[in-house]
């Protein structure tokens, strides 16, 4: 662990011998432009907000639909469980192309050493040396388009909303609106995904952002997290 100490000065010397009083110690970063070590301070307030936005809509929506308020809240975390399931079918040899895709983002476009990709990585991928979040909500920038990696989530989703509308009985705008959160969600979780390998991004000046960024590079590290497979990794 790296730590810095400001100069002793006069009122930390005692007869010319410095003592502990008064030393700064620096906070070691686990990467550059990232939080700072034990910094996550923010993402239990950033976790809130996204549930009570997520409590709003479903309330909004039932308004529309007669549903109970709770209903979108619902699929949103049969969503979420779709999401984990595909994230972590995507770390798993067995599941072979899938499997290489996912990797070669991790391990050879960005990997731990080389957060922020080689030079022209960012550009060949996003379009841009600095894309900003609007230029990445755009899912041919961000998303690996592809059947083969996100294939199996779209399967997942098409089972879960069949199943909502034959067997539970949902109505066609309760599901338009599963299906219009699915669409914002998954595309602002996309783009901040993708974000996070973007040296220099417009948000990292603020700490939430930066605390969520050192996350996803635990992620990358292979170290178990809250959030190694959380909506955003």
């Amino acid at each position: 662990m790296k730590e810095a100490a400001v100069a002793p000065t006069t009122k930390t010397m005692q007869k010319g011998k410095p003592t502990n009083a008064g030393v700064v110690r620096k906070k070691r970063e686990f990467g550059d432009h990232m939080a700072q070590e034990a910094e996550t301070s923010h993402v239990a307030h950033i976790v809130c907000a996204m549930y009570a936005t997520i409590w709003a809509y479903s309330y909004l929506a039932s308004l529309v639909t007669g549903d109970p308020w709770y209903t979108q809240c619902l699929f949103y975390f049969v969503m979420l469980v779709l999401f984990y399931a595909w994230h972590w079918l995507a770390h798993q040899k067995f599941s072979g192309r899938m499997y290489k895709i996912h990797m070669e983002h991790h391990l050879k476009n960005f990997p731990p050493s080389i957060f922020y990709g080689r030079p022209g990585t960012v550009k060949e991928i996003y379009g841009s040396e600095v894309p900003t979040l609007f230029d990445l909500m755009d899912p041919r920038r961000s998303t690996n388009f592809t059947f083969a990696h996100e294939g199996p989530l779209y399967v997942m989703l098409a089972i879960a909303l069949t199943v909502a509308r034959l067997v539970v009985g949902c109505s066609w705008p309760t599901i338009g609106f599963f299906l219009l959160m699915s669409v914002v969600m998954g595309s602002v979780g996309s783009a901040l995904h993708s974000s996070f390998h973007v040296k220099n991004f417009q948000l990292e000046r603020f700490q939430w952002y930066r605390e969520l960024r050192t996350l996803h590079y635990l992620h990358h590290l292979g170290r178990p997290s809250p959030s190694s497979f959380i909506y955003i990794s």
